[in-house]
């Protein structure tokens, strides 16, 4: 018994312990807020993150090298691996089932364990302690253990180990697995026998260290409080001699514990009245976390708004962390804006921008991008003391637009003439205080209250492209000069393999947004994750060509068996919602019955589909409709082939375009949308002997696919 008690302890990783999405909602705004770092003082108030900073940490720290304060283990590891924590901390609450009931047990928990830490360094001071920080540490950690024995033997119960008294599993295991479940901490050895000794009898520990004796008397305080325990007078004067004031101590931790609880949102109310008011044994304070009574509908309906907001909070980070995977590799701010313009109109709808950096005279000048007229060079605008709306945005650092009431300057309405629409939407691009440049988006007069309702995330959008900007900064100062003409190769191969990666995860961005209510093990959910599996897969396999030999490179990859009807589904499927329903695209399938499965190459038929489905697309921003058929046995020059088709209603492709169809030029969509697609498209084509035509008119757009009918061995 005592061996599977602490085995079921040992399961629950100290990085993965619940935490409160109270907790992480407010240091996630916390750190959007206080960028200086400032914000990472509030992990010294959840017992779970400590832990998983001590966990981080260990690595790196002997035994007696553990860090006797939070603050310390905090500046060992660093801040952004602190922030990673807190992230990944905060992606395993959304996607976990933590009902309403739990929530509550969490703050309980939370509540008892910041009121026990609070309560030992108390007590530490008013018994002259050297270190009163490793005392509440300490306790913290303690309160970590309890939440793993609580969650362990929850799981046990899961799996159908309840006990039949009626006890929680925990109130049997809690005490012989503790200091166990989290017994691989590299804690100090009085640190860990804080912990591990927390419940032996007074006596037993009369003469221990001092550490020790502090731990235990904040444990029975905290039981006194919450569970209706006796104060333990008689262990302090046992231990101490002269007693600490344990009611002065109680008093002005839970005063601390107050202060925390607000800052962290955290209702009061129910979470720290006692909630079991049976007489518990003193020789097993600690107990599950009993149910408690009945959630009032306020309460609940706080806490599922909190829950609501950190799953928003989550689905801004993983779109803003997708777009800056997307354009890590570009090294030049043409690229990177183009990539920025892109990532403005998939998130917020603006199709129209243009990009100011500052110039070495402190005046913003436009940047062109691809698709846009040079003149557009010849504005300035000054970050200091000028009279347009552009440059009061600049110099406040803050958002502004045409149509808000502010001064309106003649520069500001020919910055809206040259975009297109009747206003501007400012957005400066500042990082760690600096102004980097400013963005300028055409807006109509409907626009700017709905973009305003995202005002958040256009500000992490903001800070993003600064840093963007930045690290090109950084590269341009860090290239070798002597490479020679290696550089424009190596860019060259760059640019193309990032374009590839940009297709899928412009999927991934957008469908991140249309999962995170999805939750729920549904079919339609289980197959969206699949396929963004698959996607992320052929982002590795693209990128991973960088680096490998060009010989390795050259190797003829093998042909697998391909269901096209089931590839074309899946593909449309992802584009109905993230490419064409934004842009008031209608969809129209005509797939032939009965396909039989072809020998070609998975990944590089999706390339070339999904290039075309993009493409498409992009060519009717006012609404349109694709259609996409497949036919069986066409027969071209006496040989067999599975035909798809791709045809559009858009505007049709200029003749530059239709001259040099598969060869890379200027597109006229910018970012070299359409003439590099069109450039890969043709290279794959010719690797898996595809045949390719396109017919383009006024009327729209269409590209026939002849793939080879070699039917694939099934057996």
């Amino acid at each position: 018994m005592e061996a599977d008690s602490i085995k079921s302890a040992q399961r629950t990783d100290a990085h993965l312990l619940p935490c409160l999405p109270h907790v992480l909602l407010s240091l996630l705004e916390r750190a959007e807020d206080i960028p200086d770092g400032n914000w990472l003082e509030g992990i010294g108030n959840d017992p779970t993150l400590t832990a998983h900073v001590l966990l981080a940490g260990q690595a790196h720290a002997a035994p007696d090298d553990t860090p006797q304060t939070v603050e310390r283990a905090v500046a060992v590891l660093g801040g952004d691996t602190c922030r990673r924590i807190v992230h990944n901390a905060a992606i395993r609450n959304v996607f976990g089932r933590t009902n309403n009931q739990q929530i509550a047990d969490l703050k309980r928990q939370w509540w008892r364990g910041v009121l026990c830490a609070n309560i030992a360094r108390q007590i530490a001071e008013q018994v002259a302690y050297t270190a009163p920080d490793e005392a509440r540490l300490a306790a913290l950690l303690l309160a970590a253990e309890q939440l793993a024995s609580w969650v362990s033997a929850d799981d046990g119960s899961k799996n159908g180990t309840e006990q039949d008294d009626g006890e929680h599993p925990a109130s049997i295991s809690g005490e012989r697995s503790a200091g166990r479940g989290l017994s691989y901490l590299s804690l100090s050895s009085f640190m860990a026998d804080a912990i591990r000794y927390h419940q032996e009898h007074s006596e037993r520990i009369a003469e221990s260290h001092s550490l020790v004796r502090i731990v235990w008397l904040a444990n029975a305080c905290a039981d006194h409080l919450t569970a209706h325990a006796t104060l333990p007078q008689d262990a302090a004067k046992l231990f101490f001699g002269t007693p600490p004031d344990l009611q002065r101590a109680a008093t002005l931790a839970r005063q601390l514990t107050e202060t925390a609880a607000r800052e962290f949102g955290i209702e009061l109310d129910a979470s720290i009245e006692p909630a079991d008011t049976n007489v518990i044994n003193e020789r097993r304070q600690f107990r599950s976390i009993p149910t408690g009574p009945s959630l009032r509908p306020e309460q609940m309906a706080a806490d599922v708004q909190i829950r609501h907001r950190l799953t928003r909070e989550v689905r801004d980070l993983a779109m803003m962390d997708g777009i800056a995977q997307s354009m890590r590799m570009f090294t030049t701010h043409r690229d990177m804006l183009a990539g920025c313009a892109d990532a403005a109109y998939l998130l917020f709808g603006l199709s129209r921008s243009v990009f100011f950096l500052r110039a070495e005279d402190d005046m913003l000048r436009p940047l062109p991008l691809p698709g846009q007229s040079t003149r557009i060079a010849e504005f300035a605008i000054p970050t200091k003391g000028g009279r347009s709306l552009c440059a009061q945005a600049a110099e406040r650092r803050g958002m502004a637009d045409s149509f808000s009431g502010g001064q309106i300057a003649v520069l500001d309405e020919q910055i809206a003439q040259t975009l297109d629409r009747a206003g501007v939407l400012y957005l400066p691009l500042s990082a760690q205080g600096a102004l980097l440049g400013l963005a300028a988006f055409g807006v109509e007069a409907h626009e700017p209250a709905r973009i305003r309702k995202q005002q958040r995330l256009l500000g992490r959008f903001a800070r993003l492209c600064a840093e963007l900007l930045q690290q090109c900064d950084r590269a341009a100062t860090s290239v070798d000069e002597t490479a020679g003409g290696a550089i424009p190769a190596l860019r060259s191969d760059i640019r193309r393999a990032v374009h590839e990666a940009n297709n899928p995860l412009s999927i991934i961005k957008n469908y991140i947004k249309l999962l995170t209510g999805r939750l729920e093990e549904d079919q339609t959910a289980s197959k969206g994750l699949r396929i963004i599996g698959e996607e992320i897969d052929r982002i590795a396999a693209t990128l991973r060509t960088l680096t490998i030999s060009s010989s390795a490179a050259a190797t003829p990859q093998k042909n697998e068996s391909v269901e096209i009807n089931d590839v074309i589904a899946d593909l449309l499927g992802l584009a109905r919602d993230t490419l064409f329903a934004p842009a008031r695209i209608s969809m129209v399938t005509r797939l032939a019955g009965e396909l039989p499965p072809i020998a070609t190459q998975r990944d590089k038929l999706k390339q070339i589909l999904l290039n075309l489905l993009k493409n498409a697309a992009e060519a009717m921003h006012d609404g349109g409709t694709v259609t996409v058929s497949t036919r069986d046995k066409v027969n071209r020059d006496g040989q067999s082939y599975v035909e798809i088709a791709i045809s559009d209603t858009g505007p049709g492709m200029p003749p530059a375009i239709m001259d040099n169809l598969f060869k890379p030029v200027a597109s006229t969509k910018g970012a070299d949308h359409g003439g590099l697609g069109l450039s890969i498209i043709g290279e794959l084509a010719e690797t898996l002997h595809i045949s390719v035509t396109c017919t383009s008119d006024a009327n729209g757009t269409i590209f026939q696919l002849l793939i080879p009918r070699i039917l694939a061995d099934t057996r």
